[in-house]
């Protein structure tokens, strides 16, 4: 709790921080554009869009990710992010300018601005980046379980975190409180224990790590899913949870419907010269429809025919049958990766949003042969077919194309049990910044027999 905080905290200095850099560096600009007395009306015009410029140029800089552990990257990537961010910057704020009709900011100032702004910010984001490297150490994981088959299952699972924060210590095998311990003991540099729900149920285990001082990661289960929601109830004298259904109301039903037409239907007017030039760019550089058809399930089951952009060559599963997409998938057009890198040739699906097969936001519609599959071998993926299907969802911006059913699975039954408008926005926010990560858009996992479709 103490790091989530000390993490928050951090992320709002450097909000303020680049606030306060926007500020100055247009007062540098005007003052180089006008002399050391900027004019009274072309700083009050200033005055003006000032709160808006900050308010989109934090959005932007969300967007693309430099909030969010943008610390922990290559420096030579974060400016990059930065200078794209910038040019973004840039021409909506000479948008905002005309929108408002504070015309007495100069456009040499928002175009010289550029520069000042950019090198300031490049500036404190390298002061911040050094600190930051110098201070960064990663936690030492060790990753448990009651046998080896759970070991390896779970050290799979925390496979990406090994390049981000953590470091994987080792793995071992332990039955008993005592085993643990001892373990703990003859590895004082561990840091965190990682397990799954399971293994934490045992006796001992829990107290153990608490008494060590050691983070505890787990793996949750679908109780822990259902718990997160949970009501707490209080009967005479006992605590009780009350787990929620895997359902919406139809009060909630019904106004997720009027957003996703709402938002389906002002996407595609906005994105409508983008979509055309990446329909010219399939037809161009790859013989073959501009469009591919596929059939999916829907909420409750129900059949109907998704549509994309094509990116693959056309029959690409004549030979092979159904077959998910794989990390350099030879079946993939180059403008098709390009496509699939930032989830352009997801576009389309605003027309099944307004044709009501599809939600802007939910669970991913898959394949009947891959669905069935599903059913037989995973307990409780029924659910996920309880609301209409999305575009985008939290697996989607949470996840990777390379994480496992199980692991999507989890995400979408997160979100079904505790849907809100809210959510949506926030989960929209989200697609916009995972859409410039290239990680998120990974083919399936070569050692992975059971990964779903995007």
């Amino acid at each position: 709790m103490y790091q989530k905080y000390n993490s928050t905290i951090n992320k709002l200095l450097i909000l303020l921080a680049d606030i306060l850099v926007i500020e100055a560096s247009y007062v540098i600009t005007m003052t180089l554009r006008m002399g050391a007395v900027i004019p009274a009306e072309n700083f009050n015009a200033y005055l003006n869009v000032s709160p808006w410029i900050n308010i989109v140029s934090v959005i932007v800089f969300y967007i693309f990710d430099l909030y969010n552990n943008w610390t922990k990257r290559d420096l030579f990537h974060v400016m990059v992010r930065l200078v794209s961010a910038m040019l973004i910057n840039t021409v909506l704020t000479i948008s905002i300018i005309y929108i408002t009709r504070n015309t007495a900011v100069p456009r040499s100032v928002v175009l010289g601005n550029f520069f000042t702004e950019t090198i300031l910010l490049a500036f404190s984001r390298y002061l911040i980046w050094r600190a930051s490297q110098k201070r960064q150490k990663k936690k030492q994981v060790m990753v448990v379980g009651d046998s080896e088959e759970d070991v390896v299952s779970s050290a799979i699972h925390f496979r990406e975190l090994v390049f981000s924060r953590y470091a994987l210590h080792s793995r071992h095998s332990v039955r008993t409180s005592r085993e643990l311990q001892a373990l703990l003991e003859a590895y004082p540099e561990v840091d965190v224990v990682a397990a799954k729900t399971q293994l934490f149920r045992q006796s001992g285990m829990l107290e153990v790590c608490f008494n060590g001082y050691k983070e505890i990661l787990i793996i949750p289960d679908i109780l822990n899913i259902l718990l997160k929601t949970a009501k707490l109830q209080i009967l005479d004298d006992k605590l009780l949870f009350n787990l929620n259904h895997f359902n919406i109301s139809p009060i909630k039903k019904n106004v997720k419907r009027v957003f996703d037409l709402m938002a389906a239907a002002g996407l595609l007017f906005l994105l409508s010269p983008l979509m055309l030039l990446v329909a010219i760019s399939i037809r161009l550089k790859s013989p073959g429809p501009v469009f591919y058809r596929q059939e999916r399930l829907g909420e409750n089951n129900k059949k109907f025919q998704i549509i994309k952009f094509r990116t693959m060559i056309p029959d690409a599963e004549s030979k092979t049958g159904p077959t998910l997409a794989s990390a350099n998938d030879p079946r993939i057009t180059r403008i098709g990766a390009f496509l699939r890198e930032y989830r352009l040739d997801e576009l389309p699906q605003l027309f099944n949003v307004i044709k009501g097969d599809m939600s802007i936001v939910g669970p991913r519609p898959e394949r009947a042969f891959f669905v069935n599959r599903y059913l037989e071998t995973i307990p409780f993926y029924r659910y996920r077919m309880l609301m209409k299907p999305g575009i985008t969802g939290l697996a989607q911006v949470l996840g990777k194309y390379s994480t496992t059913v199980e692991g999507k699975l989890q995400y979408d039954l997160m979100y079904i049990s505790s849907y809100s408008l809210l959510l949506d926005l926030r989960i929209l926010m989200e697609t916009a910044r995972a859409a410039l990560h290239r990680e998120n858009a990974a083919g399936v996992r070569s050692d992975t027999s059971s990964a779903s479709e995007k």
